[in-house]
């Protein structure tokens, strides 16, 4: 969605690569394009790692999203639903949490808390529901209130 594109470009240095590790977690019903995601289009066959030609990052065609093109990593979460949003929800929020009782190394072997955190900018009943199963989890939420939708509801 827009924030999510608005924060993925904040994560980036100054010559446009990513800072660290930033995941996208989307549900596989709202892919656009994923059928490029499944079988090379040069040959038809499955795609087994390596890198994908994915097409046009920019281009909707509602009810599809495309990936964003600055998270580094893609976890597609498969519902059985086809082109609704929401269904990756309680999922990613289970996920989110597991992963923050991690450590993580950095550069001077120094352990450091891998930290989560979510921004809320107008958004909708999914985003509603994300903050909620977030909080569940003890997540920090960072509501930015005045700039709409539900971010002024919560």
């Amino acid at each position: 969605s827009g924030v999510m594109k608005y924060v993925s470009e904040a994560c980036l240095s100054s010559d446009g690569k990513p800072m660290g590790t930033l995941l996208c977690i989307a549900p596989w019903s709202i892919v656009n394009n994923k059928e490029a995601l499944r079988k090379d289009p040069a040959t038809g066959s499955p795609v087994a790692g390596g890198t994908v030609y994915y097409g046009n990052p920019d281009m909707h065609c509602d009810p599809h999203m495309s990936l964003d093109r600055n998270h580094t990593h893609y976890l597609l979460v498969d519902d059985g639903t086809e082109g609704k949003f929401q269904g990756e929800i309680e999922w990613r929020s289970k996920l989110e949490s597991s992963i923050t009782q991690l450590v993580s190394y950095g550069e001077f072997d120094v352990p450091t808390p891998i930290f989560h955190l979510v921004v809320v900018l107008q958004g909708g009943i999914g985003t509603i529901k994300t903050v909620l199963e977030a909080v569940r989890s003890k997540c920090i939420a960072v509501i930015v209130n005045g700039s709409g939708r539900a971010a002024d509801m919560i």
